[in-house]
């Protein structure tokens, strides 16, 4: 038997037209937010942007008020943080890399997997930075003052996150998933390809769903 696009949340195809896309990001995350929009928008679906460290996003995602507006797809990027080693970085560069991180990431997830566990259906995803995932080696090939320690705590704290995310809730039917990009996660450079990515996560079958996908560019690493 066919199973239901990923997008329904039953067999009313209403219920498809009426789903929610909503991506939390910087505010000069335009660029993203219109590729996203438009393809949101050629499935029929409604798209709001909201900034990613909104204080209440509950208030945002919530699907009480809304019930023909089932919640189907979140995407979440964390804005960039400054370059230093670890011993030139202050701790308040420190604290602001893992509040647009792992903090609003964890409030946004919380939210999304609030109104989505109900559901029994949705895709949450963080899109992170390669500095979260590399390994000695790769650090050494950066160019002097272009790699960032809190950036990639920040991020390594935001795919913690999300892979016991995706541990806890994929057998709820909550498909929680984390894109490592190979540059700073500055929406504003990403290509279309990536948010394409996105949305082969938001359509793969439960029975087989990828939880990180790590995409590289033809040039090196920055």
């Amino acid at each position: 038997m066919q199973r239901p696009p990923h997008d329904a949340t039953s067999g009313d195809p209403a219920s498809v037209t009426a789903a929610r896309v909503c991506l939390f990001a910087p505010p000069g995350a335009q660029a993203l937010a219109d590729l996203l929009r438009d393809r949101a928008q050629a499935r029929g679906m409604a798209f709001e942007h909201h900034d990613a460290q909104v204080p209440d996003p509950g208030a945002l995602l919530s699907t009480h008020s809304r019930p023909a507006q089932p919640l189907s797809l979140v995407v979440f990027a964390g804005d960039h943080a400054p370059n230093g080693s670890a011993l030139h970085t202050p701790a308040s560069a420190w604290q602001a890399a893992w509040d647009s991180h792992c903090l609003a990431g964890l409030r946004v997830g919380q939210a999304a997997i609030r109104a989505m566990r109900p559901q029994r259906r949705g895709t949450l995803i963080y899109l992170g930075h390669h500095a979260g995932v590399t390994d000695a080696q790769a650090v050494r090939r950066v160019a002097p003052g272009t790699f960032s320690a809190a950036q990639a705590v920040a991020s390594a704290g935001l795919r913690a996150l999300s892979q016991s995310m995706a541990r806890a809730f994929g057998p709820q039917r909550v498909h929680v998933a984390h894109v490592v990009l190979d540059r700073a996660p500055n929406p504003e450079t990403l290509p279309e390809a990536v948010v394409q990515a996105c949305w082969l996560l938001h359509d793969q079958d439960p029975s087989a769903w990828t939880h990180e996908l790590d995409l590289r560019t033809l040039h090196p690493r920055s």
